[in-house]
C-alpha cells in the first residue's frame, strides 16, 4: 500500500471508537487534537518508520504510584529528532517546552507503544501526517 501526501487530501483516521476523514494538514485544530489525544502512538511510530528516529514515551507522575514508569504512565509518545528537539503533530520542540514535569523514557521496541494501546493503531492512516511533519521539521 502506498500513500501519496500529494494525491491524498484526506486519511481516515479512528479515533476513540469512530472514523473520521481527516484533512492531512496538521495545521487544522481537530487533527492536533486527534494525534495529541488518542493517536498520537501511531503517529510517532510512523514517523520512527519514516526516520528511524527513536520513540519516547512521555508520562505525568501517578499520586496513586500504581505506574512507575514512562512506558505504564504512557501520555503521549513522540520520536526524538537527531538534535534532541521532540517531534509529534505539532512540530519540533525542546524537552521542557511542552509536556511538563513529565517523566521521559525511550521504549525498549515499537512493540511496546503498540501495547499501551489506547485507540485502534493505525500506523498506516497515520503516514500521510509524519510525512507532512518531516517535511515541516526538515525544511
Amino acid at each position: 500500500m502506498t500513500i501519496s501526501t500529494t494525491a491524498e487530501k484526506t486519511q481516515r483516521v479512528q479515533f476513540w471508537g469512530r472514523y473520521r476523514n481527516l484533512p492531512v494538514d496538521p495545521a487544522v485544530a481537530h487533527v492536533r487534537t486527534v494525534f495529541t489525544q488518542g493517536q498520537c502512538h501511531s503517529f510517532a511510530r510512523a514517523l520512527h518508520r519514516l526516520t528511524g528516529w527513536p520513540l519516547y514515551v512521555l508520562g505525568r507522575p501517578d499520586p496513586d504510584k500504581q505506574r512507575t514508569s514512562a512506558s505504564e504512565l504512557g501520555d503521549h509518545v513522540v520520536c526524538r529528532h537527531p538534535d534532541g528537539r521532540f517531534v509529534d503533530i505539532e512540530g519540533a520542540w525542546s524537552p521542557g517546552e511542552k509536556w511538563k514535569g513529565c517523566s521521559v523514557e525511550m521504549p525498549r521496541s515499537e512493540r511496546t507503544v503498540q501495547r499501551l494501546c489506547w485507540d485502534k493503531q493505525d500506523v498506516w492512516a497515520a503516514m500521510p501526517f509524519a510525512r507532512k511533519i518531516l517535511e515541516e521539521v526538515l525544511k
